[in-house]
């Protein structure tokens, strides 16, 4: 019956198939020259693989289906999860090659044992030596990222590499190609921040819980070149020497930053800041009514898009007149977007922010990567290369 539905149909439920059963279908369907084991097989290429102990315990019992599911997809994988890998299950895939491997996560089953940790971390560079992003969990050791040549994007957000006594910096240093960072402010203890914001390539930095002090150094000698910044649930009055010093932020995106934020804030680094284009105030409340707001717009004249979401924009917000509104959208010289994404009173806001010079909409915004993650400052800067 399967074999009537075309291709994409046969793809959607190979998708919502769980991995034993994606391979229990392959067997049956091998050696039939029917589109539906061929395209199991094209599944896999696409897929993003999730194992467990559910699994390993699964393979552990059935050996045979792991040499299966190898032998057919490690050629084309590219995305794995591993969550509490054990070594030995991990020492099993060194019979294939993964030349097309790029992506992957994992957290280790012994967090204790520091030499198995090593030797797990070894064998996943020998088994993936292309890697272009990684996220460890548990211990890391650095020196290790000398194999992982290709790195482009490093999460080490929940890694313990700061208990190590080397300079961790000097490793991560030595990834040429490496564009996105994440680090815990626990660990950003090192003298070689200009070592680290000298890599030719790298354009985000995200540290988690970081102080001022923190930043600063990051940014010492690279604050011009930051043009995004993202603060969630942070403390960003907390950081304001080191924000005025970033003279060309174009957009600036706030998350739950209730009461960490004050409106003087803002307008002071809107003077500074000649290039704002977008600002993204999410879950919190800044204005305490609508002229504060066009009072702020009124002072970033270069301002393209204000996304306010998820904020409750009540009846007592509105001015009884429109005069503040019309004066400000009168003298700008371009059209100003205003998204109110879940505001819960989209009549309200139809009816009194009308003007030829202003674009209303109500529509979700893609936030930023990994929307799971808290407390953290996020900075785009221009590479020193281009890629």
């Amino acid at each position: 019956m399967l074999d009537a539905l075309n291709d994409d149909c046969q793809l959607a439920i190979i998708k919502y198939l769980n991995l034993f059963d994606q391979i229990a279908l392959y067997e049956a369907t091998k050696g039939t020259s029917n589109r539906l084991n061929e395209n199991v097989a094209y599944a896999w290429k696409l897929q993003l693989f999730i194992l467990d102990w559910r699994d390993y315990e699964k393979f552990e019992e059935m050996p045979e289906l792991l040499d299966v599911f190898l032998s057919n997809c490690s050629a084309t994988m590219q995305e794995l999860k591993l969550d509490n890998v054990k070594l030995d299950f991990l020492k099993r895939w060194e019979n294939y090659t993964f030349p097309r491997m790029k992506t992957l996560e994992y957290t280790l089953d012994s967090y204790r044992d520091d030499r198995v940790a090593n030797e797990a971390i070894q064998t996943m560079a020998k088994l993936f030596p292309g890697l272009h992003s990684l996220k460890p969990d548990g211990d890391f050791y650095c020196v290790v990222l000398q194999k992982w040549t290709q790195m482009r994007k490093l999460d080490l957000s929940y890694t313990s590499y700061y208990e190590c006594e080397y300079d961790w910096v000097k490793d991560i240093g030595k990834c040429q190609l490496l564009e996105e960072l994440t680090l815990d402010s626990c660990s950003i203890e090192s003298s070689n921040y200009d070592d680290l914001m000298a890599l030719p390539k790298l354009h985000k930095l995200r540290l988690l819980s970081a102080s001022n002090v923190e930043l600063s150094k990051f940014f010492e000698k690279r604050a011009v070149d930051v043009h995004r910044i993202i603060f969630s649930d942070d403390y960003p009055n907390g950081y304001m020497t080191t924000l005025r010093k970033m003279r060309n932020v174009r957009h600036l995106n706030m998350m739950d930053i209730q009461n960490h934020f004050s409106i003087e804030n803002l307008r002071d680094l809107i003077k500074i800041w000649k290039q704002l284009e977008q600002i993204d105030l999410i879950d919190f409340t800044i204005w305490s009514g609508e002229a504060e707001l066009w009072q702020t717009v009124a002072r970033c004249p270069t301002l393209k898009i204000l996304n306010i979401l998820n904020t409750d924009i009540r009846e007592d917000f509105f001015e009884v007149g429109r005069r503040i509104m019309e004066e400000t959208l009168n003298n700008r010289s371009q059209t100003l977007t205003l998204n109110c994404y879940d505001a819960h009173y989209e009549e309200l806001i139809l009816q009194n922010f009308k003007h030829p010079q202003l674009k209303v909409s109500f529509e979700p915004l893609k936030l930023y990567d990994d929307e799971e993650v808290e407390d953290f400052v996020e900075i785009h800067f221009q590479p020193l290369q281009s890629s």
